[in-house]
């Protein structure tokens, strides 16, 4: 069964055409989990721990900054700043966040909300995206969305879900989640499932193709000395 993450479902939702079908490709190709490509471990991480051990520290998040190499170092800044603007003086006490899979057949999509966080006092359940380019309208209805059908079934009453902008400081909260998209979701996860086993498939008969090349045949020669044995024999 293929399991993806939130992101790369909501990506290949909201592209058209034959991206969609070379997302599908990547996704395929990327192998295990690397956390030497994940370019923003770190800061999430370093938000995870310092909420759960009640230590966050804007002069700490800083200080992350600074330990990055060269070329991350810009892209942290900038999400720091806007990290920074989101807590703003609330209050934020941690909760632990329960990751849930949303499938659909042969589909599961890891939705894993980072962050559970008491703001001044409302229990939200937060999903961060940490890249510069803003989450679109589709994305963001998106990713509330399958948040709201797959964690609402075990949450607390009461509880928000949210995705946070974190560049910008934008925390997008589900007070109207729109159900009538669910239909199109399932809809787009079959479609994912359609690509990924046709892909499958293909890719099962090139190798077939391909050992079938570079099997041995026997050498003439070799049939020659059975013919000739044959002769002798008769």
């Amino acid at each position: 069964m293929p399991e993806i993450s939130l992101t790369d479902f909501v990506n290949f939702v909201t592209r058209i055409g034959s991206a969609r079908l070379t997302l599908v490709r990547e996704i395929r190709s990327r192998g295990d989990y690397d956390p030497i490509r994940d370019f923003w471990r770190d800061l999430r991480d370093g938000l995870v721990t310092s909420h759960r051990e009640g230590l966050i520290d804007k002069h700490d998040l800083d200080e992350l900054v600074n330990k990055q190499p060269e070329p991350r170092r810009e892209h942290y800044r900038a999400a720091v700043a806007g990290y920074k603007r989101f807590l703003g003086r609330k209050s934020a006490v941690w909760f632990e966040p329960q990751p849930v899979m949303w499938q659909r057949e042969d589909l599961g999509i890891r939705v894993n909300p980072e962050l559970g966080l008491l703001l001044n006092g409302q229990r939200t359940v937060i999903k961060l995206h940490f890249r510069s380019r803003s989450l679109s309208k589709r994305q963001i209805e998106c990713i509330l969305l399958l948040m709201e059908d797959a964690l609402r079934p075990n949450s607390q009453p009461g509880d928000r879900f949210a995705v946070l902008d974190v560049q910008s400081g934008k925390l997008f909260v589900s007070e109207d989640p729109r159900w009538g998209l669910r239909p199109f979701l399932v809809g787009e996860a079959q479609a994912f499932l359609t690509m990924w086993r046709e892909i499958d498939r293909e890719e099962r008969l090139a190798a077939a193709e391909r050992w079938a090349a570079e099997r041995p045949v026997p050498a003439p020669a070799l049939r020659l000395s059975g013919e000739a044995l044959l002769r002798v024999g008769g």
